[in-house]
């Protein structure tokens, strides 16, 4: 698991070294082993990573941070020398191609690379958007960071529109992005150029969905849900809720759980439909629980959710226990609707599923940042 975030001052202010450590400690769970940090030229840069990575790489006029795992190019421009790391690919590629290197890299990344001479930070994802960056600006800064509760951590305030986290919750999975939710807060597309003339948005390409072709030569598992006790479905919905950046719940998260164990053991893949939804909210799913799981578990592609209905109405008798502990005034306020009522409305046993899971998340969610909704 990486982590990489930071602060770029615009104008050549001194970073804000607290900001910085709070947005450190805000994506403590993506990279539990090593965290370093690095002011540079008044701005500040952060990451983390297991001994499996290498994130940072510089050169004479470059520094660049990699999130992500990166192969090789397709034109063979990027082949990997031994023991070269994803940022050293992605940075021998960038120092040639520039804004265009994301053309020249293959696999699952982000970067972001400050050049020093021009003073300019380039943001940048793989063309399918599967690993996530946001970024947010202050009256002089721009904050970015691999999670949104870093990019929190920057602003110190979450402007929320209730609008879109109502339409959140009774979406299907994947529709609306994570930031679509947060009001200041945006998800770099294509790239992102930051300098002291202001922020220029590249997006361009749309993110890619075909799930087609992905294949995987080995065992896998898949298998009905198993639905925990009560204990252990309000402990589930804590971890998620900590994994993920947004109130979010996944029908299939308990499943996914014990197959992703079960699957550590034996070597084998884990079936995941939610990788036939969208690919960024798929792999951004994946990345996070493999905190909870303890290692990244090899995903495959499902054409259906392998849920059956007694299964989810068993949790559902579950959640709706946990959900008689919720303020409910608390949610009204939050929602502007009788949430509750609402959700029961919704004829689908496993959205109506899903969206309990998630209006109880909201409550912790709303009591653990500065949240205005707007």
């Amino acid at each position: 698991m990486t982590a990489i975030g930071g602060i770029f001052n615009r104008f050549g202010e001194h970073c804000d070294t607290e900001a910085l450590a709070r947005m450190s400690k805000a994506m403590r769970r993506r990279s539990t082993d090593l965290r370093s940090a690095l002011i540079l030229d008044g701005c500040g840069f952060i990451w983390g990573s297991d001994a499996r990575h290498g994130v940072l790489a510089e050169s004479e006029n470059v520094l660049l941070l990699c999130d992500g795992e990166v192969s090789i190019a397709p034109t063979g421009e990027g082949a990997r020398y031994f023991g070269e790391s994803e940022a050293g690919l992605c940075l021998s590629v960038y120092e040639k191609y520039g804004l265009s290197a994301r053309e020249y890299l293959w696999g699952e990344y982000s970067y972001a690379a400050y050049n020093r001479a021009g003073g300019e930070l380039v943001l940048a994802r793989d063309r399918d958007r599967s690993r996530p960056l946001y970024y947010a600006q202050s009256a002089t800064a721009v904050g970015f960071a691999s999670e949104i509760k870093g990019i929190l951590a920057f602003l110190g305030e979450a402007r929320v529109s209730r609008d879109m986290l109502c339409a959140h919750i009774f979406s299907r999975y994947g529709e609306i992005r994570s930031s679509d939710i947060y009001t200041q807060i945006n998800d770099v597309g294509e790239s992102v150029v930051i300098s002291k003339n202001g922020v220029t948005d590249m997006r361009g390409l749309e993110a890619c969905d075909d799930t087609e072709g992905h294949q995987v030569d080995r065992e896998y598992i898949g298998g009905a849900l198993v639905c925990p006790d009560e204990e252990g479905m309000g402990k589930m919905l804590s971890e998620i809720l900590y994994a993920f950046d947004i109130p979010q719940f996944d029908c299939l998260m308990p499943s996914f759980l014990r197959d992703a164990k079960k699957a550590k053991d034996s070597l084998c893949g884990v079936v995941d439909g939610a990788l036939c939804f969208d690919l960024s909210y798929a792999a951004e799913r994946r990345d996070r629980l493999s905190v909870i799981v303890g290692y990244r578990p090899n995903c495959i592609p499902t054409g259906r959710y392998n849920v059956g209905e007694c299964d989810l109405k068993k949790m559902e008798k579950l959640l709706r226990t946990l959900f008689f502990q919720v303020d409910r005034a608390k949610l009204e306020y939050i929602f502007g609707m009788d949430i509750e009522a609402e959700i029961m409305k919704i004829e689908n046993t496993a959205r109506r599923v899903r969206a309990l899971g998630m209006a109880i998340q909201t409550e912790k969610w709303y009591d653990g940042y500065r949240i205005i909704l707007e």
